[in-house]
């Protein structure tokens, strides 16, 4: 019953470092083939610059933050230590604001490091009319977060859109 599916950020990182771009657009054109919308997500921005110029999707999923080194084998090494740059952020909010594709903004609280106003408020400037954001919430510690999140997020949007 899905109607949408993306390569994982971690593995269009990788292909990114190895020079196996080229290897995408198939995979995207199985997954048109299967009935949905296809799309990719990524955590450098250089992704996005080649995506552009190379390929055919529906969306992008734009991750705020490039926490890790993704070497060209793809592995993601567990207890390598995550880090969340401004200068990351900025980065891709720029960059998103010249993509020709609907955009899902994801790890925009950094995992939990940032106060969810001001992340709320750096997705809502960074957002167009056809984007959406993505964020997770953990309802054990707050069984309100969602509500909240969401409250949080329409506020920031009104501003940043009046």
């Amino acid at each position: 019953g899905a109607v949408a599916c993306h390569i994982h950020g971690g593995v269009m990182d990788a292909l990114l470092a190895s020079g196996k771009l080229a290897d995408v657009q198939p995979a995207v054109d199985l997954i048109r083939s299967k009935g949905m919308i296809a799309g990719i997500a990524g955590h450098n921005v250089r992704v996005f610059d080649w995506a552009e110029e190379n390929l055919d999707v529906d969306y992008y999923m734009c991750s705020y933050y490039n926490p890790i080194a993704r070497p060209a084998t793809g592995e993601h090494v567990s207890g390598t230590e995550e880090i969340y740059r401004d200068e990351d952020r900025r980065a891709m909010t720029d960059r998103i604001k010249t993509l020709s594709r609907p955009v899902i903004h994801y790890k925009i609280m950094a995992a939990g490091r940032n106060d969810p106003r001001e992340a709320f408020a750096a997705a809502a400037a960074a957002m167009r009319e056809s984007d959406a954001v993505c964020v997770g919430v953990f309802p054990k510690d707050n069984p309100r977060m969602l509500a909240e999140d969401t409250c949080l997020f329409e506020h920031a949007w009104r501003k940043a859109h009046a």
